[in-house]
Protein backbone atom coordinates (compact mmCIF):
# COMPACT_ATOMS: atom_id res chain seq x y z
CA UNK A 1 0.00 0.00 0.00
CA UNK A 2 1.60 3.21 -0.79
CA UNK A 3 -0.32 5.90 1.30
CA UNK A 4 1.20 9.56 2.49
CA UNK A 5 1.39 8.23 6.27
CA UNK A 6 3.67 5.85 7.88
CA UNK A 7 1.65 2.58 8.07
CA UNK A 8 1.15 0.00 11.32
CA UNK A 9 0.79 -3.57 10.79
CA UNK A 10 -2.35 -4.79 12.88
CA UNK A 11 -2.70 -7.84 14.57
CA UNK A 12 -3.95 -9.79 11.46
CA UNK A 13 -0.59 -8.48 9.22
CA UNK A 14 -2.99 -6.01 7.62
CA UNK A 15 -1.38 -2.61 6.98
CA UNK A 16 -3.61 0.23 8.06
CA UNK A 17 -1.96 4.27 7.45
CA UNK A 18 -1.43 6.11 10.51
CA UNK A 19 -3.33 8.98 9.12
CA UNK A 20 -6.44 9.55 8.03
CA UNK A 21 -9.24 11.57 6.27
CA UNK A 22 -12.12 12.34 8.67
CA UNK A 23 -15.41 12.87 7.31
CA UNK A 24 -17.43 14.06 10.45
CA UNK A 25 -18.47 17.43 9.45
CA UNK A 26 -17.79 17.78 6.07
CA UNK A 27 -20.69 20.04 4.74
CA UNK A 28 -23.12 18.54 2.43
CA UNK A 29 -22.40 18.85 -1.42
CA UNK A 30 -18.70 19.33 -0.60
CA UNK A 31 -17.29 15.66 0.94
CA UNK A 32 -17.39 14.16 -2.72
CA UNK A 33 -14.70 16.81 -3.37
CA UNK A 34 -12.62 16.48 -0.04
CA UNK A 35 -12.64 13.03 -0.54
CA UNK A 36 -11.08 13.15 -4.23
CA UNK A 37 -8.71 15.63 -3.18
CA UNK A 38 -7.26 14.01 -0.23
CA UNK A 39 -6.22 10.20 -1.96
CA UNK A 40 -5.26 12.34 -5.16
CA UNK A 41 -3.12 13.79 -2.45
CA UNK A 42 -1.51 10.67 -1.27
CA UNK A 43 -4.01 9.55 1.80
CA UNK A 44 -5.03 6.22 1.51
CA UNK A 45 -7.26 5.93 5.02
CA UNK A 46 -10.86 7.54 4.72
CA UNK A 47 -12.69 7.11 8.34
CA UNK A 48 -16.45 7.63 7.63
CA UNK A 49 -19.91 6.88 9.67
CA UNK A 50 -23.29 6.94 8.72
CA UNK A 51 -24.31 9.58 11.15
CA UNK A 52 -22.03 11.73 9.58
CA UNK A 53 -24.65 11.75 7.04
CA UNK A 54 -22.29 12.25 4.49
CA UNK A 55 -21.13 8.35 3.76
CA UNK A 56 -23.30 8.63 0.31
CA UNK A 57 -20.91 11.53 -0.67
CA UNK A 58 -17.97 9.52 0.17
CA UNK A 59 -19.35 6.21 -1.90
CA UNK A 60 -19.49 8.82 -4.75
CA UNK A 61 -15.48 9.99 -4.62
CA UNK A 62 -14.59 6.52 -4.53
CA UNK A 63 -16.92 5.37 -7.15
CA UNK A 64 -15.41 7.53 -9.55
CA UNK A 65 -11.75 7.29 -8.52
CA UNK A 66 -12.08 3.42 -8.95
CA UNK A 67 -14.10 3.31 -11.86
CA UNK A 68 -11.52 6.09 -13.52
CA UNK A 69 -8.27 3.41 -11.98
CA UNK A 70 -6.54 6.31 -10.65
CA UNK A 71 -6.51 3.85 -7.57
CA UNK A 72 -7.07 0.82 -6.78
CA UNK A 73 -9.33 -0.66 -3.62
CA UNK A 74 -6.65 -2.38 -1.68
CA UNK A 75 -4.72 0.73 -1.82
CA UNK A 76 -7.13 1.88 0.64
CA UNK A 77 -8.22 1.91 3.88
CA UNK A 78 -11.80 2.62 4.55
CA UNK A 79 -13.36 2.75 8.11
CA UNK A 80 -16.57 2.82 9.12
CA UNK A 81 -18.50 3.10 12.53
CA UNK A 82 -21.90 1.22 14.03
CA UNK A 83 -24.36 3.51 15.50
CA UNK A 84 -25.52 3.52 18.46
CA UNK A 85 -28.95 2.76 17.99
CA UNK A 86 -27.82 -0.66 16.19
CA UNK A 87 -25.77 -2.61 18.59
CA UNK A 88 -28.69 -5.21 19.23
CA UNK A 89 -28.23 -8.11 17.23
CA UNK A 90 -30.75 -7.99 14.97
CA UNK A 91 -29.73 -4.05 14.17
CA UNK A 92 -25.43 -4.91 12.91
CA UNK A 93 -25.56 -6.32 9.96
CA UNK A 94 -28.63 -3.84 8.23
CA UNK A 95 -26.36 -0.94 9.52
CA UNK A 96 -23.25 -2.71 7.94
CA UNK A 97 -25.21 -2.95 4.81
CA UNK A 98 -26.50 0.61 4.52
CA UNK A 99 -22.89 1.81 4.63
CA UNK A 100 -21.99 -0.68 1.65
CA UNK A 101 -24.58 0.39 0.17
CA UNK A 102 -24.01 3.94 0.34
CA UNK A 103 -20.18 3.54 0.42
CA UNK A 104 -20.53 1.61 -3.60
CA UNK A 105 -18.33 -1.07 -2.08
CA UNK A 106 -17.84 -4.51 -1.35
CA UNK A 107 -16.51 -4.59 1.59
CA UNK A 108 -14.45 -2.20 4.33
CA UNK A 109 -11.53 -3.00 6.55
CA UNK A 110 -12.42 -1.82 10.01
CA UNK A 111 -15.60 -1.56 11.23
CA UNK A 112 -15.81 -0.42 14.72
CA UNK A 113 -18.44 0.80 17.36
CA UNK A 114 -19.03 4.19 17.07
CA UNK A 115 -19.64 5.18 20.83
CA UNK A 116 -19.56 2.13 23.41
CA UNK A 117 -22.77 3.20 24.68
CA UNK A 118 -25.98 2.09 23.07
CA UNK A 119 -28.63 4.13 22.90
CA UNK A 120 -32.42 2.68 22.85
CA UNK A 121 -34.04 2.16 19.44
CA UNK A 122 -37.92 1.56 18.48
CA UNK A 123 -36.72 -2.40 17.72
CA UNK A 124 -38.37 -2.21 14.71
CA UNK A 125 -35.31 -1.19 12.17
CA UNK A 126 -31.48 0.27 13.13
CA UNK A 127 -31.35 3.84 12.54
CA UNK A 128 -29.33 5.20 9.07
CA UNK A 129 -28.80 8.71 8.02
CA UNK A 130 -32.10 7.47 5.97
CA UNK A 131 -33.41 8.39 9.03
CA UNK A 132 -31.82 12.00 9.54
CA UNK A 133 -28.80 12.23 11.55
CA UNK A 134 -30.46 14.51 14.10
CA UNK A 135 -32.14 13.93 17.51
CA UNK A 136 -35.65 13.12 18.37
CA UNK A 137 -38.08 11.53 20.49
CA UNK A 138 -36.93 7.65 20.98
CA UNK A 139 -40.02 6.15 19.60
CA UNK A 140 -39.28 7.77 16.49
CA UNK A 141 -36.69 5.91 16.11
CA UNK A 142 -34.01 8.80 15.21
CA UNK A 143 -30.52 8.51 15.14
CA UNK A 144 -29.91 11.03 18.08
CA UNK A 145 -32.99 9.44 20.83
CA UNK A 146 -34.11 11.89 23.37
CA UNK A 147 -36.07 10.93 26.30
CA UNK A 148 -39.34 12.72 25.98
CA UNK A 149 -39.91 13.34 29.77
CA UNK A 150 -36.25 15.16 30.67
CA UNK A 151 -35.46 15.82 27.23
CA UNK A 152 -31.87 14.19 27.23
CA UNK A 153 -29.81 11.93 25.56
CA UNK A 154 -30.93 8.13 26.31
CA UNK A 155 -29.10 4.66 26.44
CA UNK A 156 -30.24 1.59 25.97
CA UNK A 157 -30.05 -0.12 29.29
CA UNK A 158 -30.84 -3.84 28.22
CA UNK A 159 -27.93 -3.79 25.29
CA UNK A 160 -24.43 -3.82 26.69
CA UNK A 161 -21.74 -2.95 23.73
CA UNK A 162 -19.67 -6.26 24.75
CA UNK A 163 -22.54 -8.00 23.71
CA UNK A 164 -23.25 -6.30 20.29
CA UNK A 165 -20.34 -8.53 18.61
Amino acid sequence: MVALSPLITLNSGYEMPMVALGTWKSPPGETAAAVKTAIRSGYRYIDAANDYSNEHEVGMALKELLDNEEIKREELFIQAKLWNTNHRKAHVKPDLMQTLADLQLDYIDSFVIHWPQAAPSTGLKPSTRLDGAFPGPAKENPMFPVDENSGFFCADVHCHYIETW
